[in-house]
């Protein structure tokens, strides 16, 4: 046997060994994965961000422009985008911009699936906790005004989905708000 071609054919099979381990270490990291999307209407299939996962919400932006002291609505779904054999669960932590110190923009969030709910105090202080299975979607209404009409600064409003099962599994989405 030709030493040369024995010696490619063993660079192209440790090659292809590489390739194996390394999708082998990359599955596990699918067991959990939330999945924030974001947009001005309610249906899912309008909405910006679906399998983007990213900290910096990168391709998951909505421009919001309430009028005057106006409310204007935005939504936003979360969905446990982990591996669906495995029928796993996630528990995720929503965690919301907006308090009380914020002297331009007034924030509200609402979660609408299973009926309306006023959920403004845990998004923006501790986080508001979801229990999902893989598949899951759970809907979400925001909603921003700016506190006096005189404003005309932009102000972004950002939620975070991260997974407490493992905290390295992290989405982001983020409305700016902009005077109309």
């Amino acid at each position: 046997m030709n030493p040369l071609r024995s010696t490619h054919l063993c660079g192209i099979l440790a090659a292809f060994s590489f390739m194996i381990v390394d999708s082998a270490q990359a599955a596990p990291s699918a067991d959990r994965q939330p999945d924030l999307r974001i947009g001005v209407s309610r249906s899912i299939n309008m909405m910006r961000g679906n399998d983007i996962y990213n900290p910096t919400s990168a391709g998951q932006r909505i421009q919001v422009s309430p009028e005057g002291q106006r409310w204007s609505n935005f939504y936003f779904a979360l969905e446990n985008d982990g591996n669906k054999s495995e029928n796993r669960i996630d528990r995720v932590r929503l965690k919301g911009t907006g308090s009380p110190r914020n002297r331009v923009i007034d924030t509200k969030y609402f979660r609408l699936t299973g009926g309306r709910r006023n959920i403004t105090a845990q998004m923006t202080a501790t986080g508001w906790p979801e229990t999902l299975t893989e598949g899951t979607i759970v809907k979400y209404q925001g909603m921003v005004r700016y506190l006096s009409p005189s404003i005309s600064r932009n102000q972004n409003v950002n939620i975070i989905a991260r997974s407490r099962v493992d905290t390295s599994k992290v989405d982001a989405i983020r409305a700016l708000v902009r005077p109309s």
